[in-house]
């Protein structure tokens, strides 16, 4: 059995990190979602897979407009049925209401592929293999006595994985080791692609959502299964749009970069308010698309925002960074104890 495995696809129609091509009528990121479906449709067909799985949040909210449906349905859905692949869609949080059956498809559409929604878990055979969806908001311990011989597929969070460009750890979700026992679980939910245990896989977004996830590296998962019914995980690497961000200090008098070509820029800016409020925002966006950049945001960091500064010629006077807060404190106006919480926070810190 050969599966290709993506998850968290989040099409909207307005993106933050996009524009509108004048073109199409869509946002430019939406279209490079939809560039990223045809190039793992275009994989799909050439490996000749027994099946295409989507682990959850194919759109961003529960009613997509149709326009949404559309795009999504030619892209992708209308390929693997004239391939002949089936298509295989689990539900995820941004795809019910868990009230009830999810309404993210056209109707005319249904027949084309096999929809897991909100209403049970299910299982099914694939080629060979025995596989069990556990649509979110449904507990995927539940399935523990069929797991040991199944691929397990869900979109849960699992206590002990990565979360951002920070690698926070979530201390809720299911405990890993209690899915030691299962053969193999590949999740949807989670953004950063990982393995978390040696059973346990996060396929990851289809594409960056936020700058958080720029350095991720989006990939997605094609899984083989032989006879022994030993699984071989491969990653896909996904040629999604460069995010870049750079940061130009006060102090440094460094020159704008030259960005990738077609990277989402964000530029930002760390110096008094007086710099910040000084530079020519207009000027810096339009150097950076003429040296290749497609978009580009803004980000603002004051160094000055407690009206204290931190550099060495503010210092020199010898007054302690406390000291500094106790002479400020007492020039504005605020809570009767604005002194204490400040001195306390300046020494947690």
């Amino acid at each position: 059995m050969k599966l290709l495995i993506i998850a968290d696809l989040h099409l909207r129609l307005q993106e933050p990190y996009g524009k509108i091509n004048p073109e199409t009528g869509l946002n430019t990121r939406l279209e490079d979602k939809l560039k990223l479906l045809k190039f793992l449709v275009d994989r799909a067909i050439e490996e000749e897979v027994d099946g295409f799985v989507i682990l959850g949040d194919v759109f961003d909210r529960l009613n997509p407009p149709e326009v949404m449906r559309q795009a999504f349905i030619n892209t992708l859905v209308l390929p693997l049925k004239d391939a002949k692949i089936p298509l295989h869609i689990l539900i995820g949080n941004h795809d019910t209401n868990l009230s009830g059956t999810t309404n993210m498809m056209a109707e005319d559409v249904l027949g084309a592929f096999k929809l897991y929604d909100t209403i049970d878990i299910s299982q099914t055979i694939i080629g060979d293999q025995s596989c069990i969806f556990v649509p979110f908001g449904y507990d995927i311990l539940s399935v523990k006595g069929m797991a040991k011989h199944s691929i397990v597929f869900g979109h849960e969070e699992i206590r002990g994985a990565s979360i951002g460009a920070q690698n926070w750890i979530p201390t809720e979700g299911i405990k890993a080791e209690s899915l030691k026992d299962y053969k193999l679980v590949i999740l949807g939910h989670i953004h950063k692609p990982q393995q978390v245990a040696d059973n346990i896989y996060y396929v990851g977004a289809l594409a960056k959502q936020n700058f958080g996830e720029r350095d991720e590296g989006q990939r997605t998962i094609l899984l083989t299964v032989d006879s022994n019914s030993d699984c071989q995980i491969e990653s896909i690497s996904l040629p999604d749009r460069p995010f870049v961000q750079y940061e130009l200090n006060e102090t440094d008098k460094v020159k704008l970069p030259v960005p990738p070509k077609g990277a989402v820029v964000k530029l930002v800016l760390k110096g008094s308010r007086s710099w910040i409020g000084s530079r020519n925002l207009e000027s810096a966006k339009n150097a950076l698309i003429e040296r290749g950049a497609q978009q580009v945001l803004f980000d603002f960091k004051p160094t000055d925002s407690l009206g204290v500064s931190l550099d060495d010629k503010e210092l020199e006077s010898g007054k302690s960074l406390s000291q500094e807060v106790k002479d400020y404190a007492e020039k504005i106006d605020g809570p009767e104890n604005r002194l204490e919480i400040g001195i306390k926070l300046m020494e947690e810190v």
